[in-house]
């Protein structure tokens, strides 16, 4: 039988569509939203995963400091277990192999706290006549979640993103290394992560975001993560933003479909 470690699809927050130059001035911004996945994840019945994540951002210079705290609700069988976060958009870790009988596979309910993760950004703002952004990020996912809501255990990752802000349509593509935290009965295999995709401005205060993410799998035998993600982003004031957006997985470690929204107010 088996145990599937899964990543957590929450962890694109809508900060990434704020503008870069507002980005580089001191600022925080608070956010928070709801985010619903299912899928059966290569197994025979289907998990929900519902996620509520509270984040808070500062920024101060070309610096960028986050936290993010986020409740889950995991209904299934118990084979499903949130783990790590590292590319764009969620992306499968692969499988943790458990010993389990079938008679013993209940559907339930576990609710609580998921894993803090916090992380540490530099950016590398365009010169004169230069429309390219950079920024490298540090991350830290702490074990704190609660019992069947995460591994218990610490992992890192270090990404480095870039996009071009000239146009209205402004590519970006990420790449990153996550170092997965075993657990007292699996290895685990680092792995890298990837995304791109892009921002259309087709309003003054509407934009629309495609991303595509891949994330290798950490365990033999299982499958890489991919998945798409598609946004709708608007500026509702000079201090609130939001967006709304669908989600599709491509692989067995990832939820098959998946929605949620995410508000924003800056300071």
């Amino acid at each position: 039988m088996i145990n599937r470690l899964i990543l957590l699809t929450f962890s694109l927050p809508a900060l990434m569509f704020i503008s870069f130059t507002a980005a580089a001035e001191g600022q925080l911004n608070l956010s928070t939203g709801y985010e619903k996945t299912s899928g059966n994840y290569g197994l025979n019945n289907d998990t929900d995963i519902t996620t509520i994540p509270f984040i808070a951002q500062y920024t101060e210079g070309t610096w960028r400091a986050t936290v993010t705290i986020p409740y889950i609700s995991v209904t299934g069988d118990g084979r499903i277990v949130p783990g790590s976060y590292g590319g764009t958009r969620g992306s499968g870790m692969g499988n943790m192999a458990v010993p389990m009988q079938p008679a013993t596979l209940v559907k339930k309910t576990h609710s609580g706290l998921g894993d803090i993760t916090t992380s540490v950004s530099h950016a590398f703002l365009p010169a004169k006549n230069d429309y390219m952004f950079y920024e490298l990020t540090g991350s830290v996912k702490w074990g704190t979640a609660s019992d069947n809501l995460g591994t218990g255990e610490n992992d890192f990752s270090l990404k480095f993103f870039s996009k071009y802000e000239k146009l209205n349509l402004k590519p970006f593509a990420s790449l990153g290394y996550l170092f997965v935290g075993d657990t007292q009965t699996v290895n685990y295999d680092n792995t890298l992560f990837a995304s791109a995709g892009f921002v259309y401005d087709f309003a003054p205060q509407i934009s629309l975001s495609l991303v595509y993410s891949y994330q290798q799998a950490s365990t033999e035998g299982s499958e890489d993560g991919r998945m798409a993600g598609l946004y709708i982003n608007t500026a509702l004031s000079r201090q609130w933003s939001a967006n709304v957006y669908l989600l599709k997985g491509f692989s067995d470690s990832e939820a098959d479909t998946g929605v949620g929204f995410t508000v924003i107010y800056s300071y």
